[in-house]
């Protein structure tokens, strides 16, 4: 069995994020390639994600009523689902992930399906 853990660095301007890999007794085994991502340049299309990094809480930023909005992990996997009851902000509670780099799509019949990625400290 193997697990995935994270590093992060900080840069001018962002993070240096990377996921490694740990076998079962903790030995690391392999690293994924290194990804800078901009906390000030995190928006999906017309929809700000905030804070990039976070720790336990996102916001999306005006986002239309009645959206769909899913958090899958680097696999694809659907970790978490939530759907906004107004249009505003919505915050959605990411406490109960692991550290590492997850996928926010946001689909509504109101405008297309919105993506970008976020940092879980």
């Amino acid at each position: 069995d193997k697990t995935l853990d994270s590093s992060t660095e900080v840069g001018i301007g962002g993070f240096f994020y990377r996921i490694y890999y740990k076998d079962t007794k903790c030995k690391i085994e392999g690293y994924s390639d290194t990804i800078f991502l901009d906390p000030t340049k995190c928006t999906l299309s017309q929809l700000l994600l905030y804070p990039n990094p976070a720790k336990n809480m996102i916001t999306l930023s005006q986002i239309p009523r009645n959206t769909w909005v899913g958090i899958y992990d680097i696999n694809g996997k659907l970790l978490l689902k939530k759907q906004s009851t107004e249009r505003g902000d919505f915050h959605i509670d990411v406490s109960i992930l692991k550290p590492g780099i997850y996928c926010v799509r946001c689909a509504s019949v109101w405008s297309p399906t919105l993506s970008g990625l976020f940092i879980k400290l």
